[in-house]
């Protein structure tokens, strides 16, 4: 029985509710017709008929201007992918080879070397400045405009090249592939299914608008900006680089490891004073004991960067769990994977409102900010873009805080091939690779005798990194004027 009906305030949420926005997303529907529903054998469905992919091409059909095939004799591009080959993998030769998913990273390296007897033109392989590149197989849909960082590259058979018929039309045929509704038509069929791999011929069926000459050329000018300015920003990172093994006297990594290691199969000893609490053979490896004995030969010292004098802070993220939110109701989160990219790709998004004030300040990235994977692929790394502030990067990435006016140095040396196989030295487990934020405390960094030479390098790289938020700007501004003056669409 009740005996009080008297109501009752409810406590306060510990949550601040002027940082979760409300979601008032349509609901998401669409028509298909009969015709439709045997094409793609008698299905019903609802996955079938992906409601975005017919949506994005009703979209194009009927905006304001004329719209094209993208590929094909009608279209304003011819596209071709390369004949499928076994590749006869060597230690090294004069052909580099790089995966299909490296044309998103901002300094690609290559996944091996390759035969100069491997049966395929090798020739054909090569990329070549102003095509537009698209991965066709795994994760597809994902592109590339070629500029000078990746003109001329070998890459595998699992990637697209398009070429505009018209030099006015490359850049916008990126954009368009950036842009939602051209990425959601470019993978998804006709009928709006999801296809899990994509030919040149399906091109020709994918409609493109094709606005006026002076609006394809404003995007188009956009793009191509946006990629000089990755060039030049690549440029700024090799001289700086270069500055720093000047002043190491390193030569090539590959003959150094060679002159350290040579062909034959290597044995050492290790005194019980150097152990250092590690029995396993890849911690006391000869190639990391001469990089170090080498450093200090040049007469430059050698600091943990764990030390007072080069960082404020090494830290990993509490674990927590995720909210999470459609685009534009909260803050991008991305992981492993998209580190080394100018833009990295996720779907995921985080309500930012869920987290205590303590959390959020160690979830949100800030410029300079150094970023290591932990995991997997261990020695990944990043220095946090001024375009990257207040996104949130994942629990799997250890975070460096480094002392101000030393971020770009430490960045440099530890990205370097020298600094690889420091850090790699430290990695542990039996099946899958790690590393801990006491080992990455440990990791070396040398210093400079020459101090203004610190700062140049310390410098070149903080300005490759602005030069990188340019160039993110180029493309976002070129992406949001394609969905605004050719879909007449707000963009978030």
């Amino acid at each position: 029985m009740v005996t009080d009906n008297l109501a009752h305030s409810l406590p306060a949420s510990p949550l601040d509710d002027t940082n979760i926005t409300e979601m008032n997303d349509e609901l998401n529907w669409c028509s298909v017709s009969l015709s439709e529903i045997i094409a793609r054998g008698s299905r019903l469905e609802a996955t079938v008929y992906d409601v975005e992919g017919k949506k994005a091409r009703s979209i194009v059909e009927n905006c304001n201007c004329k719209h094209r095939m993208l590929a094909g004799t009608e279209g304003i591009a011819d596209a071709y992918t390369c004949a499928r080959f076994k590749r006869n993998w060597v230690e090294k030769s004069e052909f580099p080879i790089y995966q299909p998913s490296s044309i998103l990273e901002l300094y690609p390296k290559p996944d091996g070397y390759i035969a100069r007897n491997t049966d395929t033109n090798i020739e054909s392989l090569r990329v070549h400045k102003g095509q537009v590149l698209v991965t066709c197989s795994g994760t597809i849909g994902k592109a590339a405009y070629v500029s000078d960082t990746l003109d001329g590259k070998i890459f595998s058979h699992d990637l697209l090249r398009i070429s505009a018929k018209n030099d006015v039309d490359a850049g916008y045929l990126y954009a368009f592939i950036k842009s939602d509704i051209g990425n959601k038509m470019l993978t998804t069929n006709q009928y709006g299914a999801v296809v899990s791999h994509i030919e040149a011929s399906h091109l020709a069926s994918i409609p493109i608008p094709y606005p006026s000459i002076d609006i394809r050329a404003e995007i188009s000018n956009l793009i191509q900006e946006s990629f000089r300015l990755r060039d030049e920003a690549n440029r700024y990172l090799e001289v700086a680089t270069q500055k720093l093994y000047q002043e190491l006297h390193f030569g090539d990594f590959w003959d150094f490891k060679q002159s350290v290691l040579g062909n034959s199969v290597n044995t050492y000893s290790v005194k019980l004073s150097d152990l250092d609490g590690r029995v396993d053979a890849s911690f006391h490896n000869k190639l990391a004991t001469a990089i170090i004995e080498h450093i200090i030969n040049t007469g430059a010292s050698v600091q943990e960067l764990g030390s007072k004098e080069l960082s404020e802070r090494v830290f990993l993220p509490q674990r927590f769990k995720r909210v999470y939110v459609s685009k534009g109701h909260g803050t991008k989160m991305f992981g492993i994977k998209q580190i080394t990219t100018l833009d990295p790709f996720t779907e995921k998004y985080l309500a930012l409102g869920c987290f205590t004030d303590s959390l959020q300040k160690e979830l949100l990235l800030e410029p300079g900010m150094i970023l290591i994977s932990r995991s997997g692929t261990i020695g990944n790394m990043c220095i946090v873009p001024p375009h990257w502030k207040h996104w949130i990067a994942s629990e799997d990435l250890i975070r460096v805080l480094p002392k101000r006016n030393m971020e770009g140095y430490i960045y440099c040396f530890l990205a370097s091939d020298y600094g690889q196989a420091l850090i790699k030295r430290y990695a542990f487990g039996s099946v899958q690779d790690h590393i801990d934020c006491d080992q990455v405390s440990h990791f070396l960094i040398p210093r400079l005798a020459d101090k203004q030479m610190e700062r140049e390098i310390n410098q070149k790289v903080i300005d490759c990194n602005k030069l990188r938020a340019q160039a993110y700007a180029c493309e976002v501004k070129a992406v949001e004027t394609f969905e605004r003056k050719v879909l007449l669409r707000k963009t978030l």
